[in-house]
């Protein structure tokens, strides 16, 4: 069947990660912000402290990663739902 969303997404022939807002504006400078406040802290902070930063953020990317995938899962759903209305005999 040509064109089977489902099929191509089986396939891997889609890829949701693939559309990153990496390109905005918005998120490179945040991006760099970032990595300027990163290397002012690796400056400022002993050895003990930066590990104990690096325990945080990879505690804080893990819950931003269950909290990305349940968000994923709940507009997936809701999506489905709203094509099934969409298709419900009146």
């Amino acid at each position: 069947m040509p064109d089977d969303v489902l099929e191509d997404l089986f396939f891997g022939k889609i890829d949701p990660w693939e559309n990153r807002p990496s390109n905005m504006e918005e998120f490179q400078l945040l991006n760099q912000k970032m990595s300027r406040l990163s290397d002012a802290l690796d400056e400022l902070l002993d050895d003990e402290a930066k590990s104990l930063l690096d325990q945080y953020l990879s505690s804080r990317a893990s819950m931003e990663t269950l909290l990305s995938c349940d968000s994923f899962k709940t507009g997936f759903r809701l999506g489905a739902q709203i094509m099934m209305a969409v298709y419900k005999k009146p």
